[in-house]
């Protein structure tokens, strides 16, 4: 009895705070899909995410271990929020006819996928504890650990990602920012140095085990609408096993990626003229010794 009260005090509030909202606003997207364990916060209280589910400007995506959310704008941008990972919407500004004026989002934590729709490439704005991206015509991959540290996979378009100081600032400099327009070229920002880090894509191997370790999406993409995937080719991952299996389990966790062990030195060329030297034979002393058996007994 008790479990039934629970459930329908659930279903009154989230009637209640969506037609809310709606009235208040039309929303600025809708969920196409979603794995249970996701919920909204929003400024009228908190509603479970469910497919077909409108989402507004504020609201605040919030994914459990095993949840995820993917969500189509009226622009029709793409975002897919993956497992432990909170989002915030802070802004989608539509002009009449759709196109956004104004796209901010805030990714505060964990592994999120972003498609950019039809709307101007200047309108988006995407920070992160430690980054601001800004996109044009783009699809990448964004993960953000749990201190701040950023690493933003780019797929197609360009990127252009600045560190993002304490403070909240973004100088947009050439020492604090860099354009990215290579696919499959993997960028990371830490709280703890200046400027932004491109892994090199020479480098496909070790650049290839990142991916695979910090972007969910980038293992597998089975779980995800056909609009939500993105072409890998260029990635070159066929030859490519991240360590303990190519693909988790469900539930299990993988090994980090391997430290960079740098080669060992060169080895000196033998000199053919050398010879090792002969060790001296031992010498034995084959005499007698001689023994004192002390006094005679008698």
């Amino acid at each position: 009895m008790a479990l039934s009260l629970v459930r329908v005090v659930v279903a009154i509030v989230l009637v209640a705070v969506a037609g809310y909202a709606a009235a208040e606003s039309p929303p600025s997207g809708t969920a196409i899909a979603v794995v249970q364990q996701a919920s909204i916060d929003s400024q009228t209280g908190q509603r479970l995410l469910k497919p077909e589910a409108p989402v507004f400007n504020g609201d605040h995506i919030v994914t459990g271990p095993g949840g995820s959310a993917q969500v189509k704008f009226r622009d029709d941008t793409k975002l897919v929020v993956g497992p432990n990972s909170v989002m915030v919407i802070d802004a989608f500004i539509f002009n009449a006819d759709d196109t956004a004026r104004k796209i901010s989002i805030n990714a505060v934590r964990g592994a999120f996928r972003f498609i950019t729709g039809k709307s101007s490439k200047d309108a988006y704005s995407i920070t992160t504890p430690t980054a601001t991206i800004g996109v044009r015509g783009s699809e990448f991959d964004i993960s953000v650990e749990s201190e701040g540290t950023t690493r933003v996979a780019d797929f197609e378009g360009s990127t252009r990602i600045c560190h993002r100081q304490a403070n909240g600032a973004a100088p947009d400099t050439a020492g604090n920012c860099v354009d990215v327009t290579e696919p499959c070229t993997l960028s990371v920002v830490r709280p703890t140095e200046s400027g932004v880090v491109k892994l090199k894509n020479s480098d496909t191997e070790y650049r290839n085990r990142q991916l695979k370790y910090y972007f969910p999406y980038v293992r597998d993409q089975a779980g995800l609408h056909s609009d939500f995937r993105v072409n890998l080719t260029a990635c070159h991952f066929a030859a490519v096993v991240v360590p303990g299996s190519g693909s988790p389990p469900p539930g299990g966790a993988l090994l980090p990626p391997p430290a960079v062990i740098p080669p060992p030195p060169p080895s000196v060329p033998s000199d053919p003229t050398f010879r090792t030297p002969t060790p001296p034979s031992p010498t034995y002393n084959h005499s007698r010794p001689s023994f004192s058996h002390g006094p005679a007994f008698r």
